[in-house]
């Protein structure tokens, strides 16, 4: 292994470390957990607010259980309820100048994608992740 290459794993592992500080990133690499599920349920009482549709409940059962759909449903919040978005952006462990960026960049051109059926939700979900890891 070439010096270079210890101090790029060293610089990448420093990055890392860096951004499990950082609430988004959690969000997308970590296991949920019970503040994942509180703001879940946050964004639940917004979206019934508006809407009764079942599919709504149906949506949010399936969150509580599948972190491929927590994940789904909290970024999907967080490009179309701007309260949501607000919270995230005001939080002290969260980067809002990468947030704000993610959101308007990356995050809305998908959850374009996604409702145009142009990629799978897991798809969705994990371009979202990749994106912003290595923003």
């Amino acid at each position: 292994m070439s010096s270079h290459t210890r101090v790029d794993a060293t610089s990448a592992e420093s990055c890392h470390s860096h951004r499990r500080m950082d609430r988004l990133y959690t969000l997308l690499t970590g296991t949920l957990d019970e503040e994942a599920h509180t703001m879940l349920q946050a964004v639940q009482r917004l979206i019934t607010a508006r809407s009764k549709h079942p599919e709504v409940l149906f949506v949010f059962e399936h969150a509580a259980k599948m972190p491929c759909v927590a994940r789904a449903v909290l970024l999907y919040a967080m490009a179309i309820e701007p309260d949501f978005c607000t919270y995230m952006m005001q939080r002290v462990d969260v980067d809002a100048d990468a947030l704000s960026e993610f959101v308007h960049s990356i995050l809305g051109p998908n959850v374009e994608q996604l409702m145009n059926g142009m990629m799978s939700m897991e798809y969705f979900v994990n371009t979202c992740l990749l994106e912003y890891v290595t923003m």
